[in-house]
C-alpha cells in the first residue's frame, strides 16, 4: 500500500514517508492509495476478536509493505498498554434505554477515554508515535515531533513519547493556547519531567499555531533525513497515522452495537449512525474511511460548539478562512477550531478521490477570496447532505445535556461528549426514532472541573471526585508544575506577524533537541 496527496496522485509515498512528512509536499493531506474493502463475512470474523487483534487485522492491510504482521502486532501491543480496560473490552459500548426495560435501546455511548491520558487521542497518537519510533530506529534518526494542542492532543503525545523505550530517539515540542485549556490538561503537560519533552504556552487562539507548524514542516530540510540524520514532523491529525488507527474504534463500535442488537433484532441488517464531538475532524475522517471500506455506517454527524466552521460548511457548503477572527472561549475548548484540516480528507472521499476537485477547492481557499463553495457543485453538495449532518451547540445547551444525562441515566459525561449528546438530541435521535446511533465519548469528566461544576454544581462535582475520580488523576493533581516557555502576542502586530515570530522561536527550540 502506498499513500498519495489529496491534491495529486502522481507521487507515491511509503507508510514511513507519509508518517514523517505529515503534510504532502503540495500542501495536501496524505491518504491511502485505495481503501481495502471488507464484506459481511469479514466483519463476522472480526466480531470474534479482541481490540488488539482487530487493530492488527484492520491496519495490516495498509502497512504490509512496510512491516511484518508480527512487527505490527508487537507495536500495537506496546501502544495499547496503560489503558484502564482490558483488550477484550478496551472501548466499552454502553447502551442507554430510552423507553423502559422492555424496549431495545437505540442509543449507545462508545467510551474512548480509558487510556493513559483519559481521551480518545491516546489511540491514534500512541500508535502513530510507536510507528515513528519504529521507523526512526530503523533509519537511526533522531526525531522531533511538533504539536499544537487545544487540550487533549498534547498530553497524549507527551505521554506516548515518555512511554517509548529508553533507547527512543523521539522528542516532542508541544504548544498550547495560554488560558484556553483546563487546569487538568495543563497539568498533564507541565508536570512532564522527561528531557525529551518541551512545553510552550502561546498567547493566541486554539489553532493559531497551525500555520507556523505547517510552515516548519513544509520548509524544513529535515523532513526526511539530512546530514545530521534528524527529522522534524507533526503528529496532529493531519498525520495519516492518526485517522488510520482511529478507524479501528468505529469498526469496534459497529461490531459491539450489532452484537447487542442481534439479541432483540436477529434479522436486522444494522446500519449505525454516528455522532462525534468535532474539532479538527480527525475522528470524523477515520469514521468516514471505515465507512468507505464497507463498514455499514449511516449518517455521520458532527457536534460542534460555537466555533462552528464545520456546521457552517455542512449547512451552506461554504468554507472560509477567517484568519483574523478570534477563537471564542467555550466550556468545550478541546474542539475549538477555525479551520478543520481533516475536512480535506472528507471531501476527498466524498468526491470519490477526485484530486483535481480537491486541488481546485483548496486553491480557492488559499486565494484572495479565502473561500471555496462546495454547494456550486450540485453532485457533491447533494452527496454531502446525504452522508453528513451537524448541529451547533452552545455552552448552555451542553450544560443541559450534561445535567439531563446524569439525572435520567446516571451517566457522567464530559463537556465534549455532552456537545455530541446535545447534537444528537437536536438531530432527533433522543425521541421515538428507531435508527440506532452511537455517540462517541471522547474524554473523561475528570479533566474538566470548571465545566462540570458550572453544569452540575459544586456538590455534584464533589460527589464525582469522591466516587468516580480516577486514582491516576488524583496523583497528577498533587504533582508540581514546571514553568513553561511563553510565546507572547504583540498587540501592535497582526496575527500573521505574531505567527512569524512564534515560528522563529519554535525553530530555535527544535534546534535544542539533540
Amino acid at each position: 500500500m502506498k499513500f498519495v496527496s489529496t491534491r495529486d496522485a502522481s507521487q507515491l509515498f511509503s507508510l514511513e514517508e507519509a508518517l514523517f512528512s505529515g503534510y504532502a509536499p503540495d500542501g495536501g493531506l496524505l491518504v491511502p492509495q485505495w481503501l481495502p474493502q471488507v464484506d459481511e463475512a469479514t466483519l463476522h470474523k472480526w466480531s470474534q476478536l479482541d481490540y488488539l487483534d482487530l487493530s492488527v487485522e484492520v491496519l495490516y492491510r495498509f502497512v504490509q509493505d512496510d512491516m511484518s504482521r508480527n512487527e505490527l502486532h508487537e507495536l500495537l501491543e506496546t501502544a495499547l498498554k496503560g489503558f484502564d480496560t482490558d483488550l477484550k473490552n478496551l472501548v466499552p459500548v454502553v447502551p442507554m434505554s430510552l423507553g423502559g426495560d422492555n424496549e431495545a435501546p437505540n442509543v449507545f455511548i462508545a467510551e474512548l477515554f480509558h487510556g493513559p491520558t483519559f481521551c480518545f487521542k491516546d489511540f491514534g497518537l500512541r500508535v502513530t508515535i510507536q510507528w515513528l519510533n519504529f521507523f526512526a530506529t530503523r533509519r537511526n534518526a533522531s526525531v522531533t515531533l511538533i504539536v499544537s494542542t487545544t487540550g487533549d492532543t498534547g498530553p497524549a503525545a507527551v505521554q506516548a513519547v515518555q512511554d517509548c523505550n529508553s533507547s527512543s530517539r523521539l522528542g516532542v515540542l508541544v504548544h498550547f493556547p495560554q488560558g484556553q485549556i483546563s487546569d487538568f490538561q495543563r497539568k498533564q503537560l507541565t508536570t512532564a519531567t522527561s528531557t525529551r519533552v518541551k512545553i510552550v504556552a502561546f498567547q493566541g487562539g486554539g489553532d493559531d499555531m497551525d500555520v507556523p507548524i505547517k510552515n516548519i514542516i513544509m520548509t524544513s530540510k529535515t523532513n526526511h533525513t539530512n546530514d545530521k540524520n534528524r527529522v522534524v514532523c507533526g503528529v496532529n491529525s493531519y498525520n495519516i497515522g492518526r485517522p488510520l488507527m482511529q478507524m479501528v474504534h468505529f469498526v469496534w463500535t459497529y461490531l459491539r452495537v450489532a452484537e447487542r442488537r442481534k439479541r432483540d433484532h436477529p434479522s436486522e441488517n444494522l446500519r449505525l449512525d454516528i455522532v462525534i464531538p468535532t474539532g479538527a475532524m480527525g475522528n470524523l475522517a477515520g469514521c468516514y474511511m471505515a465507512k468507505k471500506m464497507g463498514v455499514p455506517l449511516g449518517i455521520l454527524c458532527a457536534g460542534v460548539n460555537i466555533n462552528d466552521i464545520t456546521d457552517v460548511v455542512f449547512r451552506t457548503g461554504k468554507l472560509e478562512r477567517n484568519v483574523d477572527q478570534p477563537m471564542k472561549k467555550t466550556l468545550s475548548d478541546a474542539i475549538n477550531i477555525q479551520l478543520p484540516y481533516n475536512l480535506e480528507r472528507l471531501l476527498f472521499y466524498l468526491t470519490e478521490q477526485d484530486h483535481d476537485q480537491i486541488r481546485d477547492w483548496y486553491s480557492q481557499l488559499g486565494g484572495p477570496g479565502r473561500c471555496c463553495d462546495i454547494s456550486t457543485s450540485n453532485r457533491w453538495w447533494s452527496k454531502l447532505n446525504s452522508e453528513f449532518q451537524s448541529a451547533r451547540v452552545t455552552d448552555e445547551e451542553m450544560c443541559e445535556a450534561m445535567r439531563s444525562t446524569l439525572h435520567q441515566y446516571g451517566y457522567w459525561a464530559d463537556p465534549h461528549t455532552c456537545v455530541a449528546l446535545a447534537a444528537a438530541k437536536k438531530l432527533g435521535y433522543w425521541n421515538e426514532k428507531s435508527i440506532p446511533v452511537a455517540i462517541m465519548a471522547t474524554a473523561a469528566p475528570c479533566k474538566f472541573q470548571e465545566a462540570m461544576t458550572k453544569a452540575l454544581g459544586v456538590e455534584q462535582w464533589q460527589e464525582y471526585e469522591r466516587l468516580h475520580f480516577p486514582t491516576r488523576g488524583k496523583i497528577l493533581n498533587e504533582m508540581k508544575e514546571i514553568p513553561t516557555t511563553v510565546y507572547a502576542s504583540d498587540a501592535t502586530k497582526t496575527l500573521a506577524e505574531n505567527q512569524r515570530d512564534w515560528e522563529a522561536k519554535a525553530r530555535e527550540l527544535i534546534e535544542q533537541f539533540s
